[in-house]
């Protein structure tokens, strides 16, 4: 199954209103795999992204197949947006010498089961990067979740996603963080739980895109 046959849109702001049940839905779906293991609410996700959808730079990266059915997500704000998981952020990068004011975060990248490994995050990527460059922004920002390498909830065969940040430019800081949602234990039992996460940053200014 070939990327190919997506077509890919970007949304900014306002425009992501008409999406976001569709988006909470898909979000709540896959969100639940391992490495996130996070038990969504749609309520709670609906919530999350109208206020998300209210900064004038936050974006909505969306595939969609041949049926216009969504099969691949990702978001991005400034780093100064009010998201709850960046409470900590600027602070930190500041103290590593970067601009927060010059950060373009990268929130979750979410792809069907069909269409992974086809070049889809390449392809979003490259989206946002593009949209961070003309708003000049000079960084990027992602975080990803840091589990243990014999953590029990993890499915035989998993790969681990840092040989790909590394292939699209990312470098793992040292900059650890710790988020709470309602976490899957290895039983399926829900508790909320702090989990670990560790920031990738990326500089524009020698982006080929």
């Amino acid at each position: 199954m070939s990327f190919q046959e997506l077509h890919f849109r970007i949304y900014v702001g306002i425009e992501i209103i008409p999406h976001i049940h569709e988006v909470s839905k898909f979000r709540v779906q896959y969100f639940k795999d391992y490495p996130y293991l996070y038990c969504g609410n749609i309520d709670y996700e609906k919530q999350y992204l109208q206020s998300f959808s209210v900064e004038p730079e936050a974006i909505l990266v969306a595939a969609f197949d041949s049926e216009n059915k969504l099969s691949a997500i990702s978001t991005g704000l400034p780093l100064l947006c009010s998201s709850s998981i960046l409470a900590d952020g600027p602070e930190m990068f500041l103290k590593n010498g970067l601009d927060p004011k010059k950060i373009f975060y990268y929130g979750e990248i979410i792809i069907s089961y069909k269409y992974r490994l086809k070049g889809v995050v390449r392809k979003v990527y490259a989206m946002q990067e593009k949209f961070a460059i003309t708003k000049g922004f000079t960084s990027i920002a992602l975080s990803t979740v840091v589990r243990d390498d014999f953590d029990f909830r993890k499915p035989q065969g998993y790969k681990d996603t840092d040989g790909l940040w590394r292939a699209l430019g990312f470098t793992r800081t040292n900059m650890h963080f710790e988020f709470e949602w309602p976490t899957y234990d290895v039983n399926g039992n829900v508790t909320d739980q702090s989990n670990q996460m560790v920031y990738w940053t990326k500089s524009t200014e020698e982006s080929s895109v």
